[in-house]
């Protein structure tokens, strides 16, 4: 059956930088890796961007010290724990769907622990799958801080959630980074690619010339309006 021009509203037919003079195109397809991300692309990326718009990105982010909090609780993903840090700090963010996983959190009796270097590690395997790949993506990009909601605000804590909640906008705002969580419908799902085995997908490529492959590309859009997340009322 002949496919109608609806399907293929997302999706554009696009070269593969890896047929490029050395796989350097920018904003073509690539293959997709089916066994772990290609961390040391993102990290090249994440290179590119502060080089090209660092600074004219960096003009337009608000500033958390401009209002009550000067410091903002975050994640150590190389000290594995929980540390206070200035609100101007270089950290990523995750944008997640908590759905029926039970999620570890922060309180207001654990605190002091988790702030203990390793403290995370101990309690690793209570940790939902996506926050454990979030915290390994952000230290294997090189980066060190990371800011997860869950562990970040101490969740039987009102005053603590009166004091960070009205700025939840600008925590993900001044972020260098937000990873989403767009897969799955809870926080077991995991970030697929960032654990051995944990991708699976499938790709049409098809080589129309020697050494030069074209691929069907389907839009983020497209695979956002069937994902759990994107029916959340704030992402």
């Amino acid at each position: 059956m002949r496919p109608s021009i609806n399907e293929f509203d997302y999706h554009r037919i696009t070269l593969l930088a890896d047929d490029t003079p050395e796989g350097k195109g920018l904003f073509l397809g690539r293959i997709i890796p089916q066994d772990k991300i290609k961390m040391k692309q993102i990290v090249k990326w994440m290179q590119y961007c502060i080089r090209w718009h660092g600074a004219g990105c960096e003009e337009t982010l608000s500033s958390l010290s401009s209002g009550r909090i000067s410091k903002l609780r975050v994640i150590d993903t190389w000290r594995l724990c929980i540390v206070d840090e200035s609100s101007e700090c270089i950290y990523l963010t995750l944008s997640y769907v908590w759905g029926s996983a039970t999620v570890f959190k922060l309180t207001s009796t654990n605190l002091d622990e988790l702030a203990t270097p390793g403290a995370l590690k101990k309690v690793w395997r209570q940790l939902p799958r996506t926050i454990q790949d979030s915290i390994t993506l952000t230290s294997t990009l090189h980066e060190r801080y990371l800011w997860i909601d869950s562990l970040c605000i101490i969740q039987d804590s009102d005053a603590d959630k009166a004091h960070y909640i009205p700025y939840m906008d600008s925590i993900y705002d001044r972020a260098f980074l937000t990873i989403a969580a767009a897969t799955g419908d809870s926080a077991d799902a995991g970030l697929p690619g960032v654990r051995k085995g944990s991708r699976g997908c499938s790709q049409i490529i098809e080589e129309v010339l020697p050494s030069v492959r074209l691929s069907s590309i389907r839009h983020l859009r497209d695979a956002l309006d069937e994902s759990v997340y994107e029916s959340r009322a704030w992402t």
